[in-house]
């Protein structure tokens, strides 16, 4: 509770006086950052070619370190799951899965438009998914090893390259 105070900007004191557990909070915390992280894109936007489409939907909002939370809060939530297993599933519904579905209907535009041509456009958006989030268990153990937003940056361009050009189909006009 400290670390999420001090994140916060407040005491452990008020926290507690503005919520009845570790658990409200969280779940307090991931309604308030829900929104905050994968945005679909703008009508402007979907005119662009889908590299550049992938990128800016990847990188429009800022991920805290990369994984969608700082690591202190990722920590809480993770010792919290074993007393309330919802709390881990409310994480992977409102962050991941809304991340998956807006990245799925950007895929599927490419696909209309006959961009891309991938077989199963859901697993095509998850493996991307996969490639651009770093795996969070080394900078939960070691925070040292947290990756730079600027080889978060190479990572998440790396990862669209690597699938565009692994599916074999893109077409870069």
């Amino acid at each position: 509770m400290q670390a999420i105070a001090r994140y916060a900007g407040m005491s452990k004191r008020t926290l507690y006086c503005l919520f009845s557990s570790r658990t409200a909070l969280l779940r307090a915390y991931m309604d308030r950052v829900s929104g905050q992280f994968i945005q679909p894109l703008s009508d402007n936007e979907t005119d662009l070619p889908i590299a550049e489409r992938l990128n800016r939907l990847l990188s429009g909002n800022a991920r805290q370190e990369g994984y969608g939370l700082p690591l202190e809060i990722l920590r809480a939530v993770m010792t919290q799951v074993p007393a309330c297993p919802e709390m881990g599933r409310d994480l992977v519904d409102r962050l991941m899965r809304r991340d998956l579905e807006i990245l799925t209907k950007e895929l599927e535009r490419g696909a209309r438009r006959g961009e891309i041509e991938v077989e199963d456009i859901g697993r095509t958006a998850a493996l991307l998914l996969d490639m651009v989030r770093p795996w969070p268990l080394e900078s939960l153990l070691d925070p040292m090893r947290l990756a730079t937003p600027q080889e978060f940056d190479a990572r998440r361009e790396f990862a669209i390259r690597v699938l565009l050009e692994g599916i074999g189909s893109f077409r870069t006009s």
